[in-house]
C-alpha cells in the first residue's frame, strides 16, 4: 500500500518501486519496470529477450522543497530475429531526456505564466540553459504554412536580436498569436506571405496606418481587403486635440494649468459618458478657447461616426466630417488629417467590417510584460518561442 501510494503521487504508471531514500534536498527513488513483450524497431518481431541492463537518473517533480530523482533500472532488448538491440520505451520518459515527462509539461505550462528562465528553473529543479534548450525544442510546431481569413498585423519594440522593432501577425478569429518576424519591413513582410499555401484566401488584414505593411498585402495577399485599425486612426485626432489642449495651457495662470492638466482626460472622453460634474468641467475648460471648442468638436465628430452602426450613414457622416475638420483650418490637425485622406479607403472599410487590431495590441502588452521579467531578450529565436508559448 505504501509503494502504491508513492506510485501516485509520482504520477508514474507501471513501475515497481524498489526503494525511497530521503536527504534534504532530494528524495531518491528507485524503480523499475514489469518485464514485457517488445516489438523491434528494426523488423518490428516481438521478442522478450533481454541483452543487459543498464541505471539512469531522472529528474522528477518537486515534492515541496524536494527535487524527486528516479533512479530508473533499463532493460535493453535483442531481437532474436535481426540481432537489433534497443531499450525498452517508457510512458513517463521521452527518449534522449533525461528529465520525465511531467517536469517538461510543467516547464511549458510555466511559459504561460510571468516568469523568467531562471525562475522555471528553480520551480522544477533544472537550470535556465536547460529550460532554454526544452523551449527550442518547440519550434516545429510554430511553422506557421496557412493563415485564417482574418489577421492583424502591427509592430512592437521588442529590442531583439539586434533589431529594434519586431512584428507580430494575429489571428482575429480565434484571437491567438500566428507569428512573430524579426524585422518590421516590406521585403520581410512580403517573403513570409508568399511562403503562405491558403494567400488567396485571406480575406481582411487589419492594420495601423504603415505603408509599408501596406504595400506588402498589395503585393502578396491579392484577395485581402485592408482595414484600418479604429483605435489608431482615433488616435490621431486625440493627438491633436491635446496639441491644442498644451498650446492654450501654456498662457494660463499656475492655477488655470493644473486643473488643465488634471482634467486633460474629460476632453477625451465620450461626451455621451460624461457625468454632470465632468460636464461642468469640460464646460469651464472649453471657455478658455475657441480654437479648443474647434478642436473638440472634431473629436467629437469622429466619435459620433464611431458610435453609429449603420454603414452608409457612417460614410456620409465621415465624408461631412472631412470637410468640416479642413474648413476648421487648425494647424495641429493638418498632417493628421492628410492622413485621413490617404486611408479614406481603408478606414470606410472599418465601418464594414467592425474589424479592429484590439486583440493584436492586447498582445502587445503582454509582450512587454514577456521582456520585462525577462530583463530583455538578446536571441530572436528565445524571444519569439516565449512569445508563441506564453499567447498560444
Amino acid at each position: 500500500m505504501h509503494k502504491n501510494n508513492i506510485i501516485k503521487l509520482l504520477e508514474l504508471q507501471d513501475v515497481v518501486v524498489k526503494n525511497i531514500k530521503f536527504e534534504e534536498k532530494f528524495v531518491f527513488v528507485d524503480i523499475e519496470t514489469k518485464k514485457k513483450v517488445c516489438v523491434c524497431p528494426a523488423c518490428k518481431s516481438e521478442t522478450s529477450s533481454i541483452h543487459d541492463y543498464k541505471n539512469q537518473t531522472i529528474k522528477h517533480i518537486m515534492l515541496g522543497n524536494r527535487q524527486s530523482i528516479l533512479n530508473l533500472k533499463k532493460r535493453r532488448y535483442i531481437c532474436t530475429h535481426c540481432g537489433k538491440r534497443f531499450y525498452e520505451d517508457y510512458s513517463f520518459l521521452t527518449k534522449y531526456y533525461r528529465s520525465s515527462n511531467n517536469v517538461v509539461l510543467n516547464v511549458l505550462d510555466s511559459f504561460n505564466r510571468q516568469l523568467n528562465f531562471k525562475e522555471i528553473g528553480r520551480l522544477n529543479g533544472l537550470t535556465s540553459q536547460t529550460i532554454i534548450r526544452y523551449l527550442k525544442f518547440q519550434r516545429l510546431f510554430f511553422n506557421v504554412c496557412e493563415l485564417p481569413e482574418a489577421i492583424g498585423i502591427d509592430e512592437f519594440r521588442g529590442n531583439a536580436g539586434g533589431k529594434k522593432f519586431q512584428l507580430i501577425i494575429t489571428d482575429l478569429v480565434s484571437n491567438k498569436v500566428l507569428d512573430i518576424l524579426p524585422v518590421k519591413n516590406t521585403a520581410r513582410l512580403t517573403r513570409y506571405f508568399n511562403k503562405i499555401k491558403n494567400k488567396e484566401q485571406v480575406k481582411y488584414v487589419a492594420m495601423d496606418m504603415c505603408n509599408e505593411f501596406k504595400k506588402a498585402v498589395k503585393d502578396s495577399l491579392k484577395n485581402a481587403t485592408i482595414v484600418a485599425d479604429k483605435f489608431h486612426y482615433t488616435r490621431l485626432i486625440c493627438w491633436g486635440l491635446e496639441n491644442v489642449r498644451k498650446k492654450i495651457q501654456k498662457n494660463l495662470s499656475k492655477q488655470d494649468r493644473i486643473f488643465f492638466k488634471r482634467s486633460k482626460n474629460i476632453l477625451l472622453k465620450d461626451s455621451s459618458k460624461l457625468t454632470i460634474e465632468e460636464s461642468l468641467q469640460l464646460e469651464r475648460m472649453l471657455n478658455y478657447s475657441e480654437d479648443l471648442k474647434w478642436a473638440y468638436s472634431i473629436k467629437e465628430g469622429l466619435y459620433e461616426i464611431n458610435r453609429e452602426t449603420n454603414y452608409e450613414t457612417k460614410v456620409k457622416l465621415f465624408n461631412d466630417w472631412i470637410l468640416y475638420a479642413e474648413n476648421c483650418n487648425m494647424i495641429e490637425f493638418k498632417a493628421h488629417l492628410g492622413t485621413f485622406h490617404q486611408w479614406a479607403k481603408y478606414i470606410k472599410n472599418s465601418f464594414k467590417t467592425n474589424l479592429s487590431n484590439g486583440v493584436t495590441e492586447g498582445f502587445n502588452n503582454k509582450i512587454k510584460v514577456i521582456k520585462r521579467i525577462a530583463y530583455g531578450f538578446r536571441n530572436f529565436e528565445n524571444f519569439r518561442l516565449r512569445i508563441l508559448l506564453a499567447c498560444r
